[in-house]
């Protein structure tokens, strides 16, 4: 039987339920009760409320725990308060730094008056103004059209197809670089041929040498020939009739004279007009041999001069960083030398001329604290001083003491002074640069040399001659000067006799007006006593022009090369341009002692070849080859892929078997070789071929008794093979295919490539035949092909790369001869594709060695299946992805309807293909020209007007500086664009501050707020941090600036303070100061350490800043107590915990103890009594 424990614990335990939670705490937990212990909410022995005591009873011990919560609350309301505050006040910041960003302050409007024209966008500040632009014509891609065929799916048979963007060998050149590179003047000349017709030719629209040709060519009206002749224009009268061939200008205009024509007026059926192109000096050496430029080493030296003394002499072409001169300027104190100061500009150079430097006195100031601003739009320096006080050197310290300042110019004391004398207000000096100098050389007696130098710097006095005259009739003493201005000299009477150099200094500084212009005085070493020589002592100024900085890296002009070669050793080379302006001579000024003066290219360099220097010397001087070709021809040097045409002699048969002899040795241009077989007088024409990357030779007898013959000469120089006219056949022309000329360089940039698309950004990976692998990154850095063969070169690879033998593209080539297949893989982009490279070698003979090359050559072809048709040609075009479409076309013809059609992908010049269809027998007509946008800028006054622009697409965005100009259709009307200063984003980002400001300001009212009528607070009401935050906000709106411009107040400038502490903005303020004075509200926002916005972020930080901030300090103070707090409460929840326990034990055990209590009532009341004794009974018994 179980006790009766037992029996209550059982009971107990098939009634069990939780108990309630404990108080109220920041993080509230559920205990299950212990294991063993069992719970109940009602006593089951005596139905006492077991559990809602021990609730009631651990409540009262809670109310701690239940106050340190409520804190927390408060204390976590008021952290996240803070960290709110925090976060509006870093915007606030973010805003007023935007105002110390310049651009803010040069933002610029733009508009078109006729968008549907031109639309404009602004770049970065473009200079205010109105510019007139007239949309002449939109950028157009090229088309061609194939000859008539009869089906587009019958078989064209086997053959090829080729096609390239560019190596045309009669192209002609850019007018711009005609007459010194002065261009021409665009206009209207009139032609008269020699029947007495005439045409306007309108020439404004003109931009390169073909423009003018075709211009005079597709003229109506005249029969007259355009053509060239080497470097002039010639004109060829076909009217038969007998006046005069005449060109004149029109409507006073320039044009005929700038090409060479002007003035002709010929019965000559012929008339060659002057030369208009040659060799100049600030030529960019991109320009020479025919747009390749000069291929300098990179690193090595480029050329090695032997010389007929036996020396040589090396010379690189990688120029060094050169110094330049600075601007200066020393003040003329009234108070003398010690009060004097020099203010250099601190960048080399011109950009500082001008500059004036000013003092201002200002009551403000006191000794030792002067300040000293620049202000770049009037070039001025202005120091403000303490007049009586502020001495020289005072004014050196401010302006070496001001930030801004001191970077522009540096202050220093003038020679000889001490810099302890006042200054005067009116104390000024100008910047200029070196002052002009000439020294005469005494040649009678050393102490005749006399030093003039000008008073100012600048070269406005160079160049004036000092000349010295006899007079017998001067007496020493009374030596007379004059001066003139044009010619600017300085002319001295003198009497040799007797006329010492002291004498002259006296004379010259004694004059008003030379005087005014140069000092004299004794050159050094001269004691004046030297008798001046009249015939060998005069000087002509020089130096006074600034000397510009010249930054390293390799010459860009024909001069910088001149310029470098001079250098290189005076005493023995000499360097010019020849005197028909084609080509560099070289002089060698060493005694000849039977030596040979030759220049050879080093290491890596071609500079004696495209400089034209390898031609053979006569005596002391080099002519070198010509290096600029004609109007429109190619220059012999860049045929054959770049290694050029060494020609001789050939012959010629006709079919009427006439033979001439042609010399060709002295030809240095594709024309001349036409030229000299024009001469011919059998029946023989030369032209260039209609592929127009070679020469036809056709015969024009008529005659077919012969073959036509070309040979080549005795002279072993195989000149017809090179020029591919070598025939013996009864044909009547022979076409000598391409000469391959090269089209591109280690110059070459790589965004002219694939007709102008450019090679994409990327990388590509080389594997050479040991298997060995790199990847090559093409970067933006890597601009030209040079750029790249040298990061290949560099790769470490066995791969040697460099320009292809046809000079179309990048050649690599095994130089391991191991077993692997040399390839090249993408990596990223399509670079190695843009760059022809991407695929698997083949191998080819180098000198005899089977070798693997990677050949990039530009050039396309198509090859064609004996069964390929139209269809198949059009496909095969498309799948190169070669920058063209091609499509069929059908005229609906009944006979021959099928023609393909070529569109180029790349649009304006540089996208213009050539093809060579001739292995498949068909032709192509160009249907539209591949053209550049032009638009023309500036005032229209004539034909000529403005100037003309090109663009390879519709926009142009370098004609003004920061504007970008798209052409969306074309008018003959101007359209003016205008760019206008603008304060929208100034006005916006002060809206801005405002706003947040306010916002700042409204949620602080709220956060401190007291409601007397329900006694309750804000947040953070009270809060000594929140308080230092409301002062500082309130003095930085407030507060009177200093030190910042003439503006001092944000009142000044529409922001004004309201009752309630918020900001309000009048933007028409703001507005009307900022058209006044934009400069000034500039400097109140921007100027360092004292501006607004300076001043905003100074305190900003001290408030809100990451480090030791006000509230930052304060969020983290109020985040320890929390967590203070929260430690606390656990520990009391321990304790309650425990006490919980005890608690209900206690009650359990009184309910045992009550429960034995009863079992025992019970066995008491269940014992039966006994009856009483019977005593009578017994009694009578007994």
């Amino acid at each position: 039987m179980p006790t009766e424990e037992e029996s209550l614990r059982r009971r107990c335990a098939d009634s069990t339920v939780n108990r309630p939670p404990k108080p109220a705490a920041p993080t509230e937990t559920t205990t299950t009760p212990p294991m063993g212990r069992i719970t109940t909410n009602i006593g089951l022995i005596t139905g006492f409320p077991i559990q809602d005591t021990v609730d009631q009873l651990v409540a009262l011990q809670a109310r701690p725990i239940e106050l340190l919560a409520e804190r927390n609350s408060t204390l976590s309301a008021q952290q996240t308060a803070l960290t709110e505050l925090t976060a509006q006040l870093v915007s606030l910041q973010l805003n007023t730094d935007r105002l110390s960003l310049p651009g803010l302050y040069s933002q610029r409007s733009v508009s078109s008056s006729n968008t549907s024209v031109i639309s404009v966008n602004a770049g970065d500040d473009p200079p205010l103004g109105s510019y007139q632009f007239k949309s002449i014509r939109q950028v157009q891609s090229q088309q061609l059209l194939s000859s008539k065929l009869a089906s587009d799916t019958d078989p064209l048979g086997a053959g090829s197809l080729t096609f390239q963007y560019g190596g045309e060998v009669d192209r002609g050149i850019s007018l711009d670089l005609l007459n010194s590179g002065n261009g021409i003047d665009r206009g209207t000349i009139r032609i008269t041929d020699r029947s007495g017709a005439t045409a306007d030719i309108d020439l404004s629209l003109a931009r390169n040498v073909d423009d003018v040709l075709d211009a005079i060519n597709d003229a109506g009206g005249i029969s007259v020939t355009a053509s060239t002749r080497g470097d002039q224009f010639r004109l060829t009268d076909t009217s038969g009739g007998s006046g005069s061939l005449k060109v004149e200008e029109v409507n006073d205009g320039t044009t005929a004279a700038t090409l060479g024509l002007a003035g002709i007026d010929t019965t000559s059926t012929v008339a060659d007009g002057d030369d208009v192109l040659s060799l100049f000096s600030d030529i960019d050496v991109s320009f020479l041999n025919d747009g390749l430029g000069v291929g300098f080493d990179e690193l090595l030296a480029d050329l090695q001069f032997s010389f007929r003394d036996g020396t040589t002499l090396d010379v690189d072409f990688r120029k060094l960083a050169t110094s330049g001169t600075r601007a200066t300027g020393t003040t003329d104190s009234s108070n003398g030398i010690n009060a004097n100061v020099t203010v250099t500009a601190d960048t080399e150079g011109s950009s500082q001329d001008g500059v004036i430097v000013a003092y201002q006195n200002d009551a403000t100031i006191t000794k030792g604290n002067e300040s000293a601003t620049f202000d770049a739009d009037l070039n001025l320096l202005i120091v403000k001083i303490d007049e009586g006080s502020t001495t020289a050197a005072d004014v050196a310290a401010a302006i070496n003491g001001d930030e801004e300042v001191s970077a522009l110019f540096t202050a220093s004391l003038a020679s000889g002074s001490s810099g302890d004398s006042p200054v005067d207000a009116g104390d000024t000096t100008v910047l200029r640069g070196p002052q002009s100098t000439a020294t005469t050389p005494g040649t009678l007696d050393p102490n005749a040399a006399i030093e003039f130098t000008a008073v100012t710097g600048g070269p406005e006095f160079d160049g004036y001659a000092i000349s010295f005259v006899h007079n017998a009739g001067i007496a020493a003493g009374n030596e007379q000067v004059s001066v003139t201005n044009s010619p600017t000299e300085i002319v001295i009477e003198i009497n040799e006799a007797t006329s010492t150099a002291a004498d002259v200094v006296a004379a010259v500084n004694a004059h008003p007006i030379a005087s005014a212009r140069f000092t004299a005085e004794l050159a050094s070493g001269s004691d004046g006593t030297g008798l001046i020589d009249v015939a060998n002592d005069g000087v002509t100024t020089s130096g006074g022009a600034y000397i510009e900085p010249v930054a390293g890296g390799s010459e860009t002009t024909l001069a910088d090369v001149l310029a470098t070669l001079n250098a290189a050793d005076p005493a023995k080379l000499q360097a010019s341009l020849s005197g028909d302006g084609q080509r560099i001579v070289l002089t060698d000024l060493t005694t000849d002692l039977g030596g040979s003066f030759t220049v050879t290219s080093l290491n890596d360099s071609r500079a004696a070849e495209d400089l034209g220097l390898t031609t053979t010397a006569s005596g002391d001087t080099l002519t070198g080859g010509r290096i600029f070709s004609a109007l429109n021809t190619t220059l012999l040097s860049t045929l054959g892929g770049g290694q050029g045409l060494d020609l001789g002699t050939i012959s010629i048969t006709d079919r009427s078997g006439s033979a001439n002899f042609f010399d060709l040795s002295s030809a240095e241009t594709l024309n001349d070789v036409v030229a000299t077989l024009n001469l011919a007088t059998i029946g023989i024409e030369a032209r260039i071929n209609d592929t127009r990357d070679g020469i036809l030779i056709s015969d024009t007898t008529g005659s077919t008794a012969n073959n036509l013959v070309v040979a080549n000469g005795s002279d072993g120089l195989l000149t017809a093979d090179k020029l591919g006219i070598t025939v013996d056949a009864a044909v009547s022309s022979i076409d000598g295919g391409s000469l391959d000329r090269q089209t591109v360089s280690k110059n070459t940039r790589l965004s002219s490539l694939n007709g102008g698309s450019g090679v994409s950004t990327g990388s590509f990976t080389i594997t050479d035949t040991l298997g060995a692998t790199q990847t090559i990154n093409v970067t933006s850095s890597i601009e030209t092909i040079g750029d790249l063969i040298l990061e290949i070169d560099r790769s470490g690879l066995q791969v040697e790369a460099r320009i292809n033998d046809t000079g179309d593209g990048i050649l690599l080539v095994d130089t391991a001869a191991g077993t692997e297949t040399l390839k090249v893989e993408e990596t990223s982009g399509d670079v190695a594709r843009d760059l022809h490279i991407l695929g698997e070698s083949t191998t080819v003979d180098i000198s005899g060695t089977p070798t693997q090359v990677i050949d990039g050559s530009t050039k396309h072809t198509v090859t064609l299946d004996a069964d390929d048709s139209l269809q198949d040609l059009r496909d095969k075009i498309n799948e190169l992805g070669a920058g063209i479409t091609a499509t069929i076309f059908n005229d609906g013809s009944s006979v021959k309807p099928y023609r393909l059609n070529i569109v180029s992908d790349n649009a304006g010049e540089a996208g213009a293909v050539r093809f060579n269809a001739s292995g498949l027998g068909i032709t192509f007509e160009e249907t539209v020209a591949a053209q550049d946008a032009l638009l023309r800028f500036g005032d229209e006054i004539n034909a000529g007007g403005g100037i003309l622009v090109a663009s390879s697409s519709n926009t142009f965005d370098s004609v003004v500086d920061g504007l970008s100009v798209t052409l969306n259709e074309t008018s003959s009307e101007p359209v003016t664009v205008s760019v206008e200063s603008t304060d929208t984003d100034l006005v916006a980002q002060v809206i801005a501050i405002v706003d947040t400001y306010n916002s700042i300001r409204e949620r602080i009212d709220i956060l401190t707020a007291f409601d007397v009528d329900s006694n309750t607070r804000g947040t953070l009401q009270g809060d000594s941090a929140v308080l230092r935050l409301e002062s500082d906000l309130a003095n930085l709106v407030t507060d009177r600036i200093f030190g910042a411009g003439s503006i001092q107040s944000l009142a000044e400038l529409g922001v004004s303070v309201d009752q309630d502490g918020t900001l309000s903005f009048d933007q028409s303020e703001l507005e009307s100061k900022f058209a006044e004075d934009p400069a000034a509200v500039e400097q109140f926002f921007s100027t360092a350490g004292v501006g607004l916005s300076d001043r905003f972020n100074l305190v900003i930080d001290q408030l809100a800043g990451v480090q030791d901030s006000v509230l930052v300090n304060r969020t983290v103070a109020l985040g320890e107590t929390i967590a203070s707090n929260e430690a606390r409460i656990l520990r009391l929840n321990d304790r309650l915990d425990a006490t919980r326990e005890l608690l209900l034990t206690q009650f359990i055990n009184a309910e045992l103890i009550i429960g034995e209590l009863q079992s025992s009532l019970s066995a008491i009341e269940s014992i039966t009594a006994l009856e009483p004794l019977r005593i009578n009974s017994l009694s009578r018994n007994r």
